[in-house]
């Protein structure tokens, strides 16, 4: 049964709903507040997306004229300025020209991403061979495209007070974007990490020759055990025997003494060691595909009840 009403009965009631709500009219006042707020948030949303398209743009030229060769990491500097400390490696390489260059990277980070000794693939300017970078170009340029999905964020909630609730949805959205665009880059970056282990590196079977002797503490407190890391002696590539002790803590002596163990050293420094499983090698790559995919699969998910719920009202 249709119930009539007249035309100005809602508008009537929308007072006595705002008092029971303890909702204020919207006064002068609090438009000018929210055009403030709002020209604030699209202000600092408007400068977080410039400079990422600034970033990505300073990268541009230079991933349109680089040329690939092999080089070696020269050395790596350190850099504690400020509260934390930045390391930059640089390079040594060989342009396609003959002319040897040692360059130093722009992309600095705060962990130990590279060793000294190590051969990798570079990029260089051929216009400025003393610009090179180890990064893959993706990296370098779809990084501070990030900044775009973030600056929308704040476009969003600055538009909120005229567009509602649309506003929020969308800012929801951006930040779904943000996320997905950063797990991407992770999972590549980390591909390109795993792919660089395995070039630096070599497989070789090597002796137990000694295990060392450790104290480990219960962690109930009642008391303390013993714990064993074998010793290994090998035979580096460059011809350098080699004895290190194998982080692989154990409650038992094993391997046995005389046993053979795989281990995965570094051709430029065979007194570093990795682990020499697939997975080891693999893993951060592994999960943090997990990771994009499950992000991607819920986004469809929602996108999917979305459609769905659409479509329900549209027929009703």
């Amino acid at each position: 049964m249709l119930i009539a009403t007249r035309p100005g009965a809602q508008r009537a009631a929308s007072p006595v709903i705002r008092r029971r709500l303890r909702i204020p009219a919207i006064s002068p006042g609090n438009k000018r507040g929210a055009l403030v707020w709002g020209g604030v948030l699209g202000s600092i949303g408007l400068a977080i997306i410039g400079a990422g398209l600034y970033g990505s743009g300073q990268w541009i030229p230079f991933a349109t004229r680089a040329e690939s060769v092999v080089g070696t990491v020269e050395r790596i500097d350190i850099d504690g300025r400020g509260r934390g400390i930045t390391l930059t490696p640089v390079f040594r390489f060989t342009t396609r020209e003959g002319r040897e260059v040692v360059a130093r990277s722009r992309a600095g980070n705060s962990w130990l991403r590279y060793t000294k000794g190590e051969q990798l693939r570079l990029r260089y300017d051929p216009v400025n061979p003393d610009r090179a970078e180890a990064e893959p170009l993706p990296i370098l340029v779809l990084l501070p495209l990030a900044a775009v999905p973030f600056g929308l964020v704040f476009l969003c909630f600055g538009a909120a007070p005229w567009v509602g609730m649309r506003a929020v949805a969308g800012a929801l959205v951006s930040l779904y974007l943000l996320v997905v665009w950063v797990a991407a880059i992770i999972v590549y970056s980390e591909a390109a990490v795993a792919q660089n282990l395995l070039r630096n590196t070599a497989l070789v079977d090597a002796p137990v020759v000694a295990h060392r002797e450790m104290t480990r503490g219960n962690a109930q407190g009642s008391g303390w055990s013993m714990a064993y890391n074998p010793i290994t002696r090998f035979t580096a590539s460059d011809g350098r025997v080699v004895q290190i002790e194998v982080e692989r803590s154990s409650a038992r002596r094993e391997p046995a003494l005389g046993e053979t163990m795989r281990i995965r050293y570094w051709r430029s420094n065979p007194d570093r060691v990795e682990p020499d499983s697939d997975w080891a090698v693999w893993r951060r790559s592994v999960i943090s595909g997990g990771v994009l995919t499950a992000l991607l699969a819920s986004g469809a998910f929602i996108l999917l009840l979305w459609r769905r719920r659409a479509r329900r009202t549209k027929g009703a």
